[in-house]
């Protein structure tokens, strides 16, 4: 939506389509997943979780949408802290980026034996994961599993475990 030339009180009323909110939803989910899994404090800004909408200036937050929140919004983020607190390799492991291209993402992050697999695509394209990751394994964010392509703008989150080697005292 191009608001350079909107008056305050046409920006006041401006309200995503039905289409243009879905893809936003996807993409603050992409962008919320990728900051809570990156190193560093996650930072929400006052109504992203709820789906708020807004413009610049003075519109850009309106007042909380208490009780009218996006529930989908608003569980992804409970589910993204949830994943945090639970996964101490996002506490302050360093990513390893086995993926890093344009539109897609794939990185680990390990603490001792235990970490997560992060699988991230920004593109229009589904993003075949062979050979990343088996279709069986579970996507954390939503318990269900992983497939053998991640759906454009989205992303998945694997719990992983390396085997010890004789060499580190099987």
């Amino acid at each position: 939506i191009d608001i350079s030339d909107k008056t305050g009180s046409e920006l006041r009323d401006i309200r995503l389509t039905t289409q243009e909110k879905k893809r936003a939803i996807m993409r603050v989910k992409l962008a919320a997943t990728l900051q809570f899994t990156l190193p560093g404090v996650p930072c929400i800004y006052y109504g992203d979780e709820a789906g708020m909408q807004g413009a610049r200036d003075p519109f850009c937050r309106m007042p909380f949408p208490w009780g009218a929140e996006n529930r989908e919004l608003l569980t992804h983020y409970q589910t993204l802290g949830t994943l945090r607190r639970q996964q101490k390799a996002l506490w302050d492991s360093e990513p390893d980026f086995l993926l890093w291209e344009p539109g897609h993402v794939i990185f680990r992050r390990m603490q001792n034996n235990h970490g997560v697999l992060v699988l991230a695509n920004a593109s229009e394209e589904p993003m075949s994961l062979r050979p990343y990751v088996p279709a069986k394994e579970k996507n954390l964010l939503n318990g269900k599993a992983i497939g053998t392509a991640l759906p454009a703008c989205s992303a998945a989150v694997i719990a992983m475990r390396t085997r010890k080697t004789a060499k580190q005292g099987v």
